[in-house]
């Protein structure tokens, strides 16, 4: 048997304000039914004055104990049984004041007492010998008298400081509205048909005024199907849905595509939301507690909170989906036929005075000739099979039995009514006849109008990590791809494969750096971030635990952030001084000194770095580099493949000059091994070229002195590396070297020479990620490379070797927002 510690209690009276105000009470909603369930929350409003103290608080509800789990800080919430009759029910809670320390051995006595008269109680039911019986039954009663001798000891020590009880009234259940139909599905094509290999988009529209509640006050819910299998539905303004439906899905015949809908009500449904992102993170804390923890009494309390933290959001969750409202689901059916032509383009985006063009090829080989009549359903968007004039409402093509496998062009001219009226899509249709093959309407072109009188709303920027990206749009920021700790922000840690609004994130973002299980944004000058706490990257002070939401970081004026592999750094604006001076902090990781704040100690919370005027900073794996408003490149952390880019090999733990690298550089990558720059438009690079990172074969082993990858010495706007992966933009162009983690056909793991990568025109900006990358181009996304998690951010899991387009928020596509 386990000794038992007497724990000796001194109370300490000052540990309180005066007549101070403790707790709140209230509930998730404001009136209830028979039936439902009530949860109740219980937040602490002032804390003791002396730390070492703190507010422990109990409950009842209609008389009878109920117990309030702590899932935050500081609150602590109940579900109860469902109501079983209509009238009051009273809340009430005693909060007491404790010692935190004696209150936490007493408790992680009390969970070593449970946990071995557990394995006693199935020792127990598995002894056949009666003398072994009785002795187990004996120990186990030892056991529990100890535990009740615990409980007084815990419950003497503590002191009522306040007591407070709301009254929760429930009417009877109401009967249900009768909803009537509500819930529209139309697809993007012409009479629900498609060709074989084409997308489907299917639009689900809600008839608000058939709903039978206030949508304003409604959260909608679509779940969608294409014959039994899920679909990835994304909100399309406040009372539609875009509903996709990938080629892979849709085979030669026909498809059921199916729409659910149910609602909720958005403020009862945001306070349990954000219950369970806080329970979830609290749980991850204690998790991470326990795993440090070596005295089994402290471990089998860990466990202990753990357990009620899984009870209690789970309960969180069961409530927040009975508050779900089902209304209905309606379907639609398409049609896959085999095509007898082939669009290059089946989507159009063209702003209003605009033109833009598509080509048409045949299938097979005709026995005659094949018309091919293209017929726009506006005057505002005329046709010419001939590059210019004449335009017309239509455009004729013929194609022979000699020239069926030459693609014909068909143009396509806007009007602009110089008018602030919104977009407009237009179906452009293909009438096919002759030749002996399939005739008839085939495949049109949606063409999307984009009205001229608002500035566009683009990608601004984007950054990629570890099969994670996270890229800013209008002021707003979307995560997308792997949610390994929570990465992307959401709440949770479910991958997506569409951008994904973060909370909080929705104007003012000013940059966002994703890294290896975790995020950085600045938003208005403040900094935030996610995910993986194992090496105090998050800087909330402490290491450990998930932080699936952005926290905010103890920076003000914050100018800019770049993360690493594990660690981050920030430049500020002091405002405090006059003239304001920039600053640089750094914080996480430290192994090798590439915080460089002078020791290899790790830090959990922003350490000032000894650096004059910071203009861009890079944090790679063991090393980071800046440049300062003069151009002057620094670098510091490990140096052994001389990447610290002064000529040799010595590592430094504060940041030296990167004397090789030269001056006037506009920008500097940190990766695993190796640096590179830019400078006058060229690019340059020094250290390891294991994997042709350098971008010449001809350089072998590591280099000292900067390396020009071949064809990158003018031209060059942007340079990004991540690992042993690099990707540049030259002149409007994306090009890439060193490792590649998806290599196409004719493409081995190691790029040494930096290769076009084709289809990408006008791009201002790209990110580098192990196993792919992402770029800006003409203000659209684009990423390829591994998408199994989601990374491509196309609505898929599939991996591409070529860019494929970053589906754009759905909320941006409607009528009712400008591209």
């Amino acid at each position: 048997m386990k000794s038992i510690f007497l724990i000796i209690f001194l109370f300490v009276s000052q540990a309180f304000a005066v007549n101070p105000q403790f707790i709140e009470l209230r509930t998730n909603k404001s009136q209830y039914q028979v039936g439902e369930k009530v949860v109740l929350m219980a937040s602490i409003k002032t804390s003791p004055t002396d730390p070492d103290s703190e507010i422990y608080m109990t409950g009842t509800w209609g008389g009878a104990a109920i117990k309030l789990t702590k899932f935050a800080d500081f609150e602590a919430a109940a579900v109860t049984p469902a109501i079983t009759s209509a009238g009051q029910t009273v809340f009430h809670v005693d909060a007491y004041i404790q010692k935190k320390q004696v209150a936490k051995d007493i408790l992680s006595s009390i969970a070593g007492l449970d946990q071995e008269n557990n394995k006693l109680s199935s020792l127990l039911v598995e002894e056949t010998n009666p003398a072994k019986k009785i002795n187990l039954q004996q120990a186990i009663d030892n056991n529990n008298q100890l535990k009740q001798s615990l409980l007084s000891q815990l419950s003497s020590h503590r002191t009522l400081v306040e007591t407070k009880e709301i009254n929760v009234s429930a009417t009877a259940a109401l009967a249900r509205k009768k909803i009537v139909s509500s819930l529209l599905l139309t697809a993007d094509h012409l009479n629900n048909t498609y060709s074989l290999g084409q997308s489907a988009s299917v639009n689900a529209n809600i008839v608000a005024s058939a709903l039978g509640y206030d949508i304003k006050e409604m959260e909608l819910l679509l779940t969608s199907k294409v014959d039994g299998n899920l679909l990835t539905s994304t909100p399309n303004s406040s009372s539609s849905f875009l509903i996709s439906v990938p080629s892979t899905k849709l085979t030669l015949g026909t498809h059921e595509v199916k729409a659910s809908l149910t609602i909720r009500n958005k403020r009862d449904g945001k306070s349990l939301s954000d219950a369970v992102s806080a329970g979830f993170v609290r749980k991850s804390e204690m998790v991470d507690a326990k795993n440090k923890a070596t005295d089994p009494n402290l471990i089998a309390y860990y466990q202990s909170e753990i357990d009620d933290l899984s009870m209690i959001v789970t309960a969180f969750s069961d409530v927040l989906d009975s508050l779900k409202i089902f209304i209905g689901e309606t379907a639609l059916s398409i049609s896959v036929e085999q095509p007898s032509i082939v669009l290059s383009k089946d989507n159009l985006e063209i702003y209003e005075g605009s033109k833009s063009s598509y080509n048409v090829s045949l299938v097979s080989q005709p026995t005659s000739n094949v018309t091919v009549v293209a017929t726009s359903p506006t005057t505002d968007i005329t046709l010419s099979s001939s590059g210019g004039a004449p335009w017309a409402s239509t455009a004729t093509l013929t194609f022979t039995t000699s020239n069926w496998n030459v693609p014909q062009k068909i143009s396509v001219n806007t009007v602009d009514d110089h008018l602030e009226d919104g977009n407009a899509v237009h179906l452009i249709s293909h009438n096919v006849s002759g030749g002996g093959i399939a005739t008839g309407q085939y495949m049109p072109v949606r063409v999307t109008l984009l009205d001229n009188g608002v500035t566009p709303v683009v990608w601004e920027s984007i950054s990629v990590g570890e099969k994670a990206a996270c890229g800013i749009r209008g002021g707003a920021l979307y995560c997308w791809g792997s949610n390994t700790f929570g990465r992307l922000g959401l709440g949770d840690l479910d991958n997506r494969n569409v951008p994904t609004a973060v909370r909080g994130m929705s104007a003012g973002v000013q940059s966002v750096s994703v890294g290896v299980g975790f995020a950085c944004a600045v938003k208005a000058g403040e900094l935030y971030c996610w995910g993986n706490n194992n090496n105090g990257q998050i800087g909330q002070g402490f290491t450990g635990g998930v932080y699936p939401i952005p926290t905010k970081v103890a920076l003000n004026n914050v100018l800019a952030v770049n993360v690493g592999f594990n660690a981050a750094c920030a430049i500020t604006n002091n405002t405090l001084v006059n003239p304001p001076t920039k600053l640089l902090f750094c914080w996480g990781s430290n192994n090798e000194g590439q915080l460089g704040v002078g020791d290899k100690v790790n830090r959990s919370s922003p350490t000032l770095v000894t650096f004059t005027n910071p203009k861009q900073v890079s944090v790679g794996h063991t090393h980071s580099c800046a440049i300062n408003d003069n151009g002057t490149p620094y670098c510091w952390g490990k140096n052994t493949f001389y990447t610290l880019g002064n000529g040799n090999t010595t590592a430094s733990l504060t940041p030296i000059q990167g004397t090789q690298l030269g001056t006037n550089v506009t920008k500097i990558v940190a990766s695993m091994n190796s640096t590179c720059i830019l400078n006058n438009g060229a690019a340059k690079c020094v250290g390891l070229n294991s994997s042709g990172q350098l971008g010449d074969p001809n350089q072998v082993g590591s280099a000292s002195s900067p390396v020009t990858p071949i064809g990158m010495g003018a031209g060059v706007t942007d340079i990004d590396a991540y690992t042993n992966s690099v990707s540049a933009v030259k002149n409007g162009s994306a090009y890439y070297w060193g490792y590649v983690a998806l290599p196409s056909d004719g493409v081995t793991f190691n790029v040494t020479t930096p290769t076009l990568m084709s289809g990408i025109v006008g791009a201002t900006s790209i990110d580098a990620d192990h196993y792919g990358h992402c770029t800006v181009a003409e203000g659209k996304g684009y990423c390829w490379g591994s998408g199994t998690l989601g990374t491509i951010g196309d609505g898929t899991w599939q991996d591409s070797y070529t860019p494929i387009e970053v589906m754009r928020p759905a909320s941006f596509l409607g009528n009712e927002f400008k591209y």
